[in-house]
């Protein structure tokens, strides 16, 4: 699967990521709660995220069709104002033969900047 991100925001602290995807294999079925967010590099240090999915509703199906197609906004909190300055992301779906769960590790990707004012309030830039 390729993933990339081509857009990052910042709303307030909190950054709103998004993007476009090409899932290859059909026979990969998402596992749910399966997905972590993570600041920082995959090889280097990192924390883990608070992130809200807003591109999916209540009841929506999480697994994708094969294909190229858009994903989020997500809304990563606090990913404007973290010491960090990029974000990852690890997700693990059940393969065709169902032994093991396959992680997949995608990014880093950049993380836009807040500037923060005087009293502590941020604005997205």
């Amino acid at each position: 699967m390729a993933f990339s991100q081509t857009s990052a925001v910042c709303d307030g602290r909190d950054a709103l990521v998004s993007g476009v995807m090409s899932k290859v294999r059909s026979d990969a079925r998402y596992i749910d709660g399966r997905q972590q967010i993570y600041f920082g590099d995959p090889a280097g240090r990192f924390r883990r995220a608070m992130f809200e999915f807003e591109d999916q509703q209540d009841g929506t199906p999480t697994n994708r069709p094969p294909g190229v197609q858009e994903w989020g906004p997500w809304r990563l909190r606090g990913g404007c104002v973290t010491e960090f300055t990029t974000w990852y992301t690890s997700v693990e779906h059940r393969p065709w033969h169902g032994l093991w769960p396959l992680p997949t590790v995608t990014g880093p990707f950049p993380l836009p900047r807040a500037k923060i004012d005087q009293d502590g309030s941020s604005e997205g830039r």
